[in-house]
């Protein structure tokens, strides 16, 4: 009886040792559990660290540019950079930033600073001088009525800038900046800042002021939660966030837009197609082959409008998207075509 006893307490105990090894096993191995992820996250951890000093010994040099020659020549060695370094080319647009804020800070003079503006990444430099500007005067609410009112057709590339300046100015509280956004300007100049302020959050990290306003295990964050005055902006730069966490790969970017919500997944689909644009500006067809693998037509449709549209924001020339959009496969290049027509007949604000 005794030894019967026995017998059933040990295998019973042995039972219990066997589940919890099971346990043990199912929660540190395999791709999705405890051990991988802490792995997983010491080795985002590590590559951020290295990327904070390569950014800063970039800017570093750059700046010196700045004080011993001048903001044109810091451009111009920036865009020798990014032909030369894939890092620089991915990271040009913050660093413009930089150089624009530095300008400001060397002149501290609006005008002054203005002289040496060109379009590299995207306009880049003019955003950060206004960024330098916002953070040093005492109105910004007045400051923002006039800050644009000598571009003409080219406002719209100023009230982006504006965008970006009042996150900078609101050390990147994403509610406030919009709110200033809204109550200051009206139609277009509102949304293009709008779209300043969801960029910046978007671009916002460790090599920036960063945000409160990003989720990296959710990268679509705040977009489901913002109002619909909001989403489309919001929708449209989020994949920024989400390939910076995933290594550049459009073909989950592309898959990742398709859990959005269902009236912004051409928004955000056609947001990745101008960032793929964007970090392949010398490889159109290279592009046009990420859109190619979406089966679904509208879709496709709005990857090739969006690789179109960051063109023509690289080039600010409309003959150069043209003759881009003629190396196109035909079903492509008439949506290429769409939107060449919709930028000539643009009204002038």
């Amino acid at each position: 009886m005794v030894s019967n006893f026995k017998k059933t307490y040990l295998f019973v105990f042995a039972l219990i040792a066997l589940a919890a090894l099971h346990l043990s096993y199912t929660r540190y191995s395999g791709p999705n559990n405890y051990l991988y992820s802490f792995v997983f996250k010491s080795q985002r951890r590590e590559q951020v660290q290295q990327s904070e000093k390569q950014y800063t010994k970039n800017i570093n040099e750059l700046f010196k540019i700045v004080h011993g020659q001048d903001p044109h020549i810091a451009l111009m060695e920036l865009q020798h950079r990014m032909d030369t370094d894939p890092y620089v080319f991915k990271n040009c647009h913050s660093m413009a930033h930089e150089i624009g804020r530095e300008a400001y800070k060397k002149y501290n003079d609006f005008a002054a600073a203005l002289k040496y503006q060109d379009i590299t990444c995207s306009d880049g430099y003019l955003h950060g001088v206004i960024e330098g500007r916002f953070a040093r005067v005492a109105d910004i609410f007045k400051d923002m009525k006039s800050v644009c009112n000598n571009y003409g057709i080219e406002a719209d590339r100023c009230y982006h800038g504006v965008g970006h300046g009042v996150m900078y100015y609101t050390s990147n509280d994403l509610p406030k900046s919009l709110t200033i956004c809204g109550t200051t300007y009206q139609n277009i100049p509102r949304k293009r800042c709008y779209e300043g302020v969801f960029m910046e959050n978007f671009l916002s990290g460790s090599n920036l002021h960063p945000s409160k306003y990003l989720n990296p295990d959710n990268p679509m964050y705040p977009c489901p939660q913002e109002k619909e005055d909001y989403k489309g902006f919001c929708y449209f730069y989020a994949p920024y966030y989400f390939l910076r966490l995933n290594n550049y790969d459009y073909k989950a970017a592309i898959k990742w837009c398709n859990t959005a919500e269902s009236n912004y997944i051409y928004t955000c689909i056609r947001g990745v197609g101008s960032l793929a644009m964007k970090f392949n500006i010398r490889d159109p067809k290279y592009v046009e082959s990420l859109c190619n693998t979406i089966t679904t037509a509208k879709l496709e449709r709005a990857c090739i409008y969006g690789m179109a549209s960051y063109y023509f924001t690289f080039w600010d020339n409309l003959s150069k998207v043209r003759q881009m959009c003629s190396t196109l496969e035909e079903k492509n290049r008439l949506i290429c075509d769409i939107y060449v027509s919709s930028k000539e007949r643009r009204p002038v604000d």
